[in-house]
């Protein structure tokens, strides 16, 4: 009797004639005794790999006869596969990105049409938001323009009163006033320099 697993032959199990059912009996016992390869699973999208066989979602050594006697799953010609089939798919990955991010896809010509309305709908929006940030943006200038006219209306000794009744620390008091006596120096190069 010969003992054969994906058609090799065992070689960890003796082959001897049988002629009883009471050896076969021993030979099922024996094969059960032996650990079978469970071989390496879910590596579906290789396709193909030196020295490996696909039989189903599981690839399997060419120099896997099936069975060893170990505790393991995988006898140690599957585990190598295992090793070349991670590079194989991290590569099939990688060739995969980058032809989809530098391949162009023909569109569709209702979702191009759709494209361009939204494009358009988009630079109507951006033309309104832009001409409301303008006009708030003279309003703002003609507010600063007020605001400097009656800082510089105001003079010195209001100043000073009005921080004097400030409810702010003395140091804090310090930097204002000298912030100010700077702010009213004019630059000839239109650069305040301390």
């Amino acid at each position: 009797m010969e003992i054969r697993i994906r058609g090799k032959e065992v070689r960890n199990f003796p082959s001897k004639q049988i002629s009883t059912i009471h050896e076969v009996t021993d030979a099922i016992l024996g094969l059960n005794s032996h650990s079978v390869c469970q071989g390496i699973p879910n590596y579906g999208t290789v396709s193909s790999i030196k020295d490996g066989i696909k039989l189903g979602n599981v690839w399997f050594s060419e120099k896997c006869d099936g069975t060893f006697s170990e505790d393991k799953l995988v006898c140690s010609g599957c585990t190598l596969l295992k090793n070349r089939l991670k590079v194989s798919l991290s590569r099939t990955k990688m060739q995969t990105t980058y032809k989809s991010q530098h391949t162009k896809t023909p569109r569709n010509p209702s979702s191009a049409l759709a494209r361009s309305k939204r494009l358009r709908n988009l630079l109507s929006a951006t033309k309104i938001r832009l001409g409301q940030n303008q006009r708030r943006a003279s309003c703002l200038s003609i507010h600063l323009k007020l605001m400097r006219k009656k800082f510089k209306s105001l003079d010195q000794t209001k100043i000073h009163e009005l921080l004097k009744k400030a409810d702010v620390p003395d140091k804090i008091k310090l930097a204002m006033t000298e912030a100010l006596k700077i702010a009213k120096v004019k630059s000839s190069t239109g650069i305040r320099q301390v």
